[in-house]
């Protein structure tokens, strides 16, 4: 959940990364539920500040989700995509 500056820049992490607050898990399956189901449960069902579609096309390969508090929350629901060697998040109207 934590991570370090050091381990952050390691890692090419975002520099404002939730991460670097404890604000923020990266999740995957332990194959009981798919990495889509935990998905879709957390949009429709938890209370989240971000929650990301990591890569994948008809499964996310896993799952970025924060949490501020229950005030701040934006509920925000994006999807990672590659465009050459950069990194952008789009909003995930159709997942």
């Amino acid at each position: 959940m934590f991570r370090s500056e050091a381990l952050n820049k390691g890692i090419k992490g975002a520099p404002r990364s939730q991460h670097l607050t404890g604000n923020a898990i990266d999740l995957t399956s332990m194959g009981i539920k798919s990495n889509l189901e935990m998905f879709h449960y957390i949009k429709d069902n938890l209370d989240f500040d971000q929650l990301i579609w990591e890569f994948g096309e008809e499964e996310p390969i896993w799952l970025h989700v924060s949490y501020k508090n229950k005030k701040d929350n934006r509920k925000k629901v994006l999807v990672t995509k590659r465009q050459g060697k950069y990194y952008t998040w789009d909003d995930c109207e159709n997942c």
